[in-house]
């Protein structure tokens, strides 16, 4: 039997890669994945990030003809699924209208854009949360507007202005308990002022129970699921798989794969974009064209993405504080394009002080030293629990 791998890695497990093959292949193959894969693992233990693929297989299983002692426990994951994303999409209306009222665009992001354009079912694609993307310079406009209407950030709830700098998206909770992610710029490594403009062109029109927005145009779609998908995640990452192979087959726009190459390029993306495109193609017949992932391997990498890659593909508890900080700060200086060693040096007290939610530049050497003793602190009674369970085995 297969393990659960609830502890989440980079790439899917093999159980995991046929469970993938179950609901993305055709035919015989996608049968002959899922016997093995139920003759390979637990189901009473299998994990969450599988069963975030319930729905699909079950939605693929229905459109072969296929009948499994399986299908009802899969149907009732899908009819949940259907549920709360119905559910969810209608609350988001009512966000998207308070924005519209204030004359803030909205581009509607990951699994609620997913769904209405490409899945064309609501009961596929389980969604914790609904992603909003705003124009950058509208974002303290829009956190003021939910504040107001009695929406609580997730974190720093009394001031989350205070992240901003530092952040690219903060979540917010409502009144009706719906959860959404707003986004001033869409991903982590595009914060500078003008890093989202590409994405906010050619952008394709989304009706949602009768509000009308906007998702991003299917090149930029793609390469939004790509740069998720080359990072670390607790819960076993398989969703991003499905979510860019439907896309690549089911696109209603051709994708300009030269232009996903340059927006890859011009935003230290080349690397988690060709190892991605690489995984899929080898492994579910993704139509990417070889010429794409040459260039990509012909390009160099930049110092950014070299430190990005070390942070983001290990768990969080493996990586270095300090390397995750200087990740971060590299990316605030992208932001903030300092003008030599003065604006550096303090620029960099400006951004833990954003970074730790503080008040004013001044708290930074004694909340640092607090930190740095708390740190040593729990290290040495980590450090004495091990040396007493030692000597008690011995």
């Amino acid at each position: 039997m297969e393990p659960a791998n609830d502890m989440g890695n980079l790439r899917p497990n093999p159980a995991q890669m046929l469970l993938l093959r179950a609901s993305l292949m055709q035919g015989e193959q996608a049968v002959e994945s899922l016997e093995k894969w139920k003759s390979s693992t637990d189901l009473k233990a299998v994990d969450g990030g599988s069963q975030r693929l319930f729905p699909l297989v079950y939605s693929k299983l229905v459109s072969l003809g296929v009948r499994d002692p399986l299908l009802s426990t899969f149907k009732e994951v899908w009819v949940e699924t259907w549920y709360e994303n119905r559910r969810m999409l209608q609350q988001l209306t009512d966000v998207l209208r308070l924005f519209h009222g204030a004359g803030i665009k909205t581009l509607i992001l990951k699994g609620a854009a997913l769904t209405v354009l490409y899945y064309e079912d609501f009961g596929v694609r389980p969604m914790c949360d609904v992603d909003v993307l705003i124009p950058t310079n509208k974002a303290a406009i829009a956190v003021n507007l939910l504040k107001r209407s009695g929406w609580i950030a997730e974190s720093n709830p009394s001031v989350p202005e205070r992240l901003m700098p530092v952040r690219h998206s903060l979540g917010f909770k409502g009144p009706t308990g719906l959860n959404v992610d707003l986004h001033w710029h869409l991903l982590l490594e595009c914060n500078q002022a003008d890093a989202d403009l590409d994405f906010w062109r050619d952008p394709i029109a989304i009706q949602i129970d009768g509000v009308t927005s906007f998702a991003l145009n299917t090149t930029s779609q793609l390469l939004h699921i790509c740069a998720h998908g080359a990072a670390w995640s607790k819960v076993p990452p398989l969703r991003w798989v499905a979510d860019a192979v439907t896309v690549m087959r089911k696109s209603p726009v051709k994708i300009e794969w030269r232009s996903l190459v340059h927006l890859a390029q011009t935003r230290s993306l080349v690397l988690p974009l060709r190892e991605t495109l690489k995984y899929l193609r080898a492994n579910f017949d993704a139509p990417v064209p070889s010429f794409v992932i040459e260039r990509l391997a012909a390009l160099p990498l930049s110092r950014l993405e070299v430190i990005a890659n070390r942070v983001k593909t290990r768990p969080p508890d493996a990586v270095h504080p300090l390397l995750s900080l200087r990740y971060n700060y590299h990316l605030f200086l992208r932001s903030s394009n300092p003008c030599g060693f003065h604006d550096k040096f303090f620029g960099f007290a400006d951004y833990l002080k954003h970074f730790w939610a503080l008040d004013h530049v001044s708290q930074v050497p004694l909340y640092a030293i607090g930190r740095g003793l708390k740190r040593a602190w729990s290290r040495m009674v980590w450090q004495r629990a091990q040396s007493r369970r030692f000597d008690k085995n011995v």
